[in-house]
């Protein structure tokens, strides 16, 4: 009988944009942003988490705070983090059903005993009763139907908001990889200031994220696709709207999109030769939501002249692998790997 064959199962997709929890034969009960508001400097009396946090943003009064889980994959402050998980999993299941539990939550692509142990811990705090880590890359890989006794490898990119992580994976191990700060909120960041700089128009980084989920691209079209931003006049602070394209977009990210490439390239360069024909074979897979962004596939097949195919719904790639390992015996690896502590 497998580790997990129990009800008691969690398993926690903690990232810096979207927080998911899934529970065995009942799927994800929790897919909102990770973040929360709190009353005050404090920290002290929370308001709400999720979408309720993140519709506060730019709107919430000076006594209100809004934070973040995650930043870059990783837990920053673990009495937040640990606010966080609380009040989702109340709000999704009960907090009963969470005490106890034995939870598979996932962490940066070659994150630190320091950054996995802040997960353990955070974890642990809300009641559960053991705690296991994978890294992002492995879990994305199950959750686009790779098996942990598979040997032929294969290739993964997980682009999220706050991070790129590459990975050659054969045998439920990493044969080589590398994990790049940039992800889709450095794109927003960089949406931002390109229209600052040239429409003079201040927006925030949702808006700028909502620009790119609509219209972005990374290649600049000779009939791009427009849309209306709203934001206010850096002149007279008056409101304004413009009208920009898909072509801005693409100019505004190229340095994000020229960081992810080299960062997939470095890891094929890097490749045994046996793993590079098996990945010649398969092609690479792209998982995380910025890989639905538009002509990105074909940016990456370009640049390291191997094929390319976006996951089925790639945000959900690593929940999927989560629930995958928590209802088989893959679990019994990670408690291995937990009491080789």
């Amino acid at each position: 009988m497998s580790f997990f064959s129990f009800s008691r199962n969690v398993g926690i997709d903690l990232g810096t944009s979207q927080t998911r929890i899934y529970i065995p034969y009942r799927g994800v009960i929790f897919d909102e942003p990770s973040k929360l508001a709190f009353e005050g400097d404090g920290k002290k009396r929370l308001i709400c988490v999720g979408e309720c946090a993140e519709e506060m943003v730019g709107r919430a009064p000076n006594h209100i705070n809004i934070h973040t889980t995650v930043s870059r994959g990783a837990i920053q402050d673990e009495h937040i983090a640990e606010k966080y998980l609380h009040s989702a999993i109340r709000q999704a299941q009960g907090i009963l059903r969470f005490f106890r539990s034995d939870i598979l939550i996932s962490v940066p692509t070659g994150a630190t005993s320091m950054e996995q142990r802040a997960a353990i811990q955070t974890c642990k705090r809300t009641g559960a009763r053991s705690v296991f880590t994978e890294q992002n890359a492995i879990l994305a890989a199950f959750g686009v139907g790779m098996h942990r006794d598979e040997l032929r490898g294969r290739m993964v990119t997980d682009i999220g908001a706050g991070l790129t992580e590459t990975a050659v994976i054969s045998l439920g191990g990493m044969s080589s990889y590398r994990s790049e700060r940039v992800g889709g909120n450095d794109m927003d960041t960089s949406i931002v200031r390109h229209i600052q700089q040239r429409y003079h128009l201040l927006i925030s980084e949702n808006v700028a994220r909502q620009v790119k989920e609509k219209i972005g691209t990374v290649a600049v079209s000779d009939t791009p696709k427009g849309i209306k931003v709203k934001g206010s006049d850096m002149n007279n602070n008056l409101p304004r709207i413009i009208h920009i394209n898909s072509n801005d977009v693409a100019e505004a990210i190229q340095e994000e999109v020229r960081k992810i490439l080299d960062t997939i390239a470095s890891v094929f360069q890097g490749t045994r030769p046996e793993l590079t024909s098996d990945i010649l074979e398969k092609g690479v897979i792209l998982t995380g939501g910025v890989a639905n962004l538009n002509g990105l596939d074909r940016a990456v097949e370009k640049h390291i002249n191997a094929p390319v195919q976006v996951a089925d719904h790639p945000e959900h790639a690593v929940i999927r692998g989560i629930g995958k390992s928590i209802q088989t015996e893959h679990l019994n690896f990670h408690r291995q790997t937990l009491l080789a502590r």
